[in-house]
């Protein structure tokens, strides 16, 4: 929930030094993500893999969390397994697939994405700088 995520993004907020965030399986609605993204993620420069497995997330949301993890330097994996792909997931990614040139890993098992989803996201990934 929305609570869990800000007690947890508050606590994270002083914490430099984590390499690995899972939060498979939670429900990220948009005031979640603006709490995590203006908590910890904006702050950490060692989260070095997000694990986000089975997370329910609208597309509004996934946009504020690529253009928040878009910035960050230290960003090597990122999974988004088994979350249904809408057009508007894979539009949100593109951002950060062009910008973002340190992710080396990145996991869309059971996304299920259409055929535009995805060639948005192969775009996103041959513009990568």
């Amino acid at each position: 929930t929305t609570d869990h995520i800000t007690m947890l993004s508050q606590s994270l907020s002083t914490s430099f030094v984590l390499q690995t965030l899972d939060l498979s399986g939670n429900i990220l609605d948009l005031e979640a993500v603006k709490q995590l993204c203006s908590g910890f993620l904006r702050k950490t420069r060692s989260l070095y893999k997000l694990l986000l497995d089975g997370t329910s997330i609208d597309g509004e949301s996934t946009k504020i969390l690529c253009d928040c993890l878009a910035q960050s330097t230290s960003l090597r994996k990122l999974s988004l397994a088994d979350i249904l792909f809408g057009e508007e997931h894979s539009a949100a990614l593109i951002p950060l697939l062009q910008s973002n040139s340190a992710i080396e890993w990145l996991n869309l098992a059971g996304t299920f994405p259409n055929e535009a989803s995805c060639k948005s996201i192969g775009k996103g990934l041959s513009e990568n700088k």
